[in-house]
């Protein structure tokens, strides 16, 4: 084996590192947010779409998503953006391919939801394996959440 070889293999092998160890400190930052007696689940590589109020375009984000006991709780990876959903304040969850009025390119998830000014909201988000997070927040949240398609 050549010197060059053994030096791309050990810059592959660090930035493997590198990804690991920035996914981890990633985990512990939002998971150390909450008591972890109310965490029920957890999963990175979220991405945002905003909310359906925000003005302008979408506004994409990457992050990870919490699923609390009494609420859903995101943050993104690199900036301030944080959204809080109570489940009492959960009016549905809608599978969909577009956000306010834009393609999103993939099935997301919407979840519609009164905000602090008691006013209906919407938010997006790409999330892996979205069929078992729709199970467990209906079994976490012990509510009948309606689950509706609104595909183009």
């Amino acid at each position: 084996m050549g010197t060059n070889q053994l030096i791309l293999g050990a810059i592959l092998i660090g930035g493997m590192l590198f990804f690991y160890w920035f996914k981890q400190s990633d985990r512990k930052k939002i998971l150390s947010m909450f008591p972890k007696e109310q965490i029920v689940a957890y999963t990175h590589g979220v991405k945002c779409f905003g909310l359906q109020s925000e003005p302008g375009k979408i506004k994409e984000s990457s992050g990870s998503i919490l699923l609390l006991k009494d609420s859903i709780f995101y943050k993104d990876r690199f900036g301030k953006r944080e959204i809080h959903i109570p489940k009492e304040e959960l009016l549905s969850i809608v599978v969909t391919d577009n956000h306010k009025g834009e393609p999103t390119y993939q099935k997301c998830l919407a979840f519609y939801f009164r905000d602090n000014y008691d006013r209906i909201e919407r938010v997006a988000f790409i999330i892996p394996h979205p069929k078992q997070w729709v199970d467990i927040i209906k079994r976490t949240f012990d509510k009948d959440i309606p689950i509706k398609e609104e595909l183009w």
